[in-house]
């Protein structure tokens, strides 16, 4: 390895620590179960997620059931998937 090439591998090795340090921080992930009273047919649920959070809503559904979601926002960049 001539001195370039071992100078360059010796920065990169001293940046690992930094660049790995901006993935080390997971967002906070909730999952939250949707269970439906007794003869219910539809369920509200409220709450907020901020910054990269996410939560997973997991369900059962029978066939023909359908599900309709209605997320407010005022970041344009949120999604529902």
């Amino acid at each position: 390895m001539n001195k370039s090439s071992s100078l360059i591998a010796s920065a990169l090795i001293l940046l690992l620590p930094i660049a790995g340090g901006a993935n080390a921080a997971a967002p906070e992930a909730r999952s939250e179960r949707v269970d439906f009273a007794s003869g219910a047919t539809s369920r509200v649920i409220k709450g907020q997620v901020k910054g990269f959070a996410y939560v997973d809503y997991p369900l059962h559904a029978g066939a023909g059931q359908t599900l309709s979601v209605e997320m407010k926002s005022s970041n344009a960049a949120n999604y529902f998937n």
